[in-house]
C-alpha cells in the first residue's frame, strides 16, 4: 500500500504597500532582530550560509510551496519578519491558501447564521442595532435590514493594517443588553424627554444622567425606575407621531 502524498502548505505573497505598481521594480526585506528571542534572523541560502542582504523579490505576488525547502526557508524568513502586516507592518502580507480557504468558509457560514437572525429581529431590534452601528435607523423596516446586512458583509479595519470579518462586530451589538438602551436615549434625545450640553446628557434640563450617551446607559442600568418613566415618556411620543409600531416590546427592561 502506497503511503498518502503529504499535502504542504502554500503561501500567497502579497506586497501592500505599492502605490504606483506600473513603477515597480524590486523590494529587499533584510535580516531582522526577532521580538521574542532579540536573535538576528536571517534568510539562509540552500548551502546553510546566511543571506545578509535578505530577500529581494521582484515581483508584487509570488506563491511558495513549502514542499521545496528554499520556499519553506523563504517562510520563515518572512512569518516574523517587522514588514510582515500580521505583524503590525505594512509592506506585505503572507497567506496561508488552505487556511485561508477554511476560514473563508468559517465565516461564510457565521455570516449566513447571523444574516438569517438578522432577518427574524423586530422593527425596534432593528432600529437599535442599526443606531449602534451609527447607520441610519429611519428607514423602513426592510431598508434597515438591507443596511445591516450590508455591514455584515464588510471587512472592518481594526488597527494595524489588520481587519477582522463584518459578521464578529455585529453579532456583538446584537447580542448585547445595551443596545436597545441605546436606541432609547437616542430617541429620547430626538424628542427632547433628555437633552445635551456642553456638560452633558440631563432630564428635562436638571437632572444629569452623563457625559454621554453610554453612560447614561450605565446609569439607566442602575436606575431601572427612571428608566422605565422616561421610556413610557418616550412611548407616549412614539405614539403622538405615529411611530409607535417600532416600540411595540413590553415596558420589561431586559437588564437582569
Amino acid at each position: 500500500m502506497q503511503d498518502q502524498k503529504r499535502n504542504y502548505p502554500k503561501f500567497l505573497f502579497k506586497l501592500e504597500d505599492i502605490s504606483f505598481p506600473e513603477r515597480f521594480n524590486s523590494r529587499q526585506f533584510g535580516p531582522y532582530e526577532h521580538p521574542k528571542t532579540h536573535k538576528t534572523i536571517y534568510l539562509i541560502n540552500p548551502d546553510g550560509k546566511a543571506i545578509e542582504s535578505g530577500l529581494i523579490v521582484a515581483q508584487m505576488n509570488l506563491l511558495f510551496n513549502v514542499e521545496r525547502i528554499d520556499h519553506a526557508e523563504t517562510v520563515r524568513f518572512l512569518m516574523d519578519h517587522p514588514e510582515n502586516v500580521a505583524n503590525g507592518g505594512e509592506s506585505f502580507s503572507l497567506t496561508d491558501i488552505e487556511k485561508e480557504a477554511k476560514n473563508k468558509d468559517s465565516n461564510l457560514i457565521n455570516e449566513l447564521q447571523l444574516e438569517s437572525k438578522i432577518m427574524s429581529l423586530d422593527l425596534r431590534k432593528l432600529k437599535a442595532t442599526a443606531s449602534a452601528l451609527l447607520l441610519n435607523y429611519n428607514l423602513p423596516k426592510i431598508g434597515i435590514q438591507a443596511q445591516i446586512i450590508r455591514r455584515v458583509r464588510t471587512p472592518q479595519n481594526i488597527g494595524n493594517g489588520k481587519t477582522e470579518p463584518g459578521y464578529i462586530s455585529v453579532s456583538r451589538i446584537v447580542d448585547a443588553k445595551k443596545t436597545l438602551i441605546l436606541l432609547d436615549v437616542s430617541q429620547m434625545m430626538e424628542y427632547n424627554i433628555i437633552s445635551i450640553n456642553q456638560s452633558g446628557i440631563y432630564v428635562h434640563g436638571n437632572h444629569n444622567l452623563g457625559l454621554n450617551p453610554d453612560q447614561v446607559v450605565v446609569y439607566f442600568e442602575k436606575e431601572q425606575a427612571l428608566y422605565g418613566l422616561l421610556k413610557t415618556e418616550l412611548r407616549k411620543s412614539l405614539d403622538a407621531a405615529g411611530k409607535l409600531d417600532d416600540g411595540k416590546e413590553d415596558l420589561n427592561l431586559g437588564l437582569n
